[in-house]
């Protein structure tokens, strides 16, 4: 069973306790790789409209290699979910 694109709540396998993806702000590896392809594409001759263009398609690559390394380095982390229909009252050991 597949999970649907952009779905960020699953079950544990061991207690069925439902988790969610902690979101860990990818966004911030866009800049990097956009400078980059900047420069390989400036580098590489491109000018004009040609060089937005292959500006963009090198963004793209360098952005899907550096997430999926990121992600076989480290891996996202879980946390127990605070919305969805079956989430209950939590109560924590404090006073």
């Amino acid at each position: 069973m597949s999970t649907p694109m952009g779905v960020t709540t699953f079950r544990c396998p061991d207690c069925s306790q439902l988790l969610e993806f902690v979101n860990e702000n990818e966004q911030l590896v866009f800049w990097p790789s956009l400078c980059l392809a900047i420069i390989a594409t400036y580098l590489l001759g491109y000018r004009g409209l040609m060089f937005a263009l292959v500006t963009i398609g090198v963004a793209s690559l360098i952005l899907l290699f550096i997430v999926g390394v990121r992600y076989h380095i480290w891996p996202p982390k879980v946390q127990q979910t605070s919305r969805g229909p079956d989430v209950g009252l939590r109560l924590r050991e404090k006073p």
